[in-house]
């Protein structure tokens, strides 16, 4: 039985399969199978050269939907690994009225808070100079829509102390009654009180019965004080 040796030029190998030495045999099949992976659909994320898997990705972009959601290398990362620009656009929420509402922790006036450099901070004021620019010394950022935990750039605006409680007066925000926050009265108490005086009763005998003085008193009878409140 003769010995036959490899086809390729040069080569004096035994022959492994079609005419070829295992090295050149090897070399052909890697051939064949990168001239079938090119002919295939390549994965529709940017970037991505893998071919088609399923849903028009390949296998790592489908896996990441099906587990996560998403395929964006951002949403896989914990927000301490991304920058601030990036959790902002991360934790936004987009409402219908052109609001972007942040989604995780809010302080008791309904403000979003974000760690920036370990110092938390109010995210619409973070928003604003992120894309609109510096806030001077001692002005406000604003709320065009009057909703705290928006950061939607294009609904703030600078202000100082007096036009922020000036747009407040007129948008019909500012607390009044038990809602200000050093308030001693509730409404029910000034309306108890209210229908005390129609009675007659003395103003020392009625400030005896609740947390403030008769002057308190007083003013809640002028009209001064608590005006909203009726009987």
């Amino acid at each position: 039985m003769s010995i036959k040796i490899c086809s390729e030029e040069s080569c004096e190998k035994i022959v492994f399969c079609r005419g070829l030495c295992v090295m050149h045999y090897q070399r052909l099949l890697k051939k064949i199978n990168a001239g079938k992976e090119a002919q295939k659909e390549r994965c529709s994320v940017s970037s991505c050269d893998r071919p088609v898997y399923a849903k028009g990705m390949c296998n790592k972009h489908w896996q990441r939907v099906r587990k996560t959601g998403s395929y964006l290398d951002a949403d896989l990362k914990n927000d301490s690994q991304l920058s601030v620009k990036e959790r902002l656009e991360k934790n936004g929420v987009a409402k219908e009225n052109g609001c972007i509402e942040w989604s995780k922790h809010k302080d008791t006036d309904g403000y979003g808070i974000i760690s920036v450099g370990n110092t938390p901070s109010r995210v619409h004021r973070v928003s604003y100079e992120i894309y609109i620019g510096p806030i001077p010394p001692g002005m406000l950022v604003c709320h065009k829509c009057d909703n705290p935990s928006c950061f939607n750039p294009k609904h703030l605006f600078l202000g100082s102390s007096k036009d922020n409680l000036q747009d407040m007066v007129k948008k019909g925000r500012k607390p009044k009654g038990e809602k200000v926050h050093n308030s001693k009265l509730t409404e029910e108490q000034v309306r108890e009180i209210k229908i005390r005086v129609s009675k007659g009763e003395k103003v020392g005998q009625i400030a005896k019965d609740y947390p403030v003085h008769g002057r308190a008193i007083r003013l809640i009878m002028a009209g001064i004080n608590w005006k909203h409140v009726k009987i």
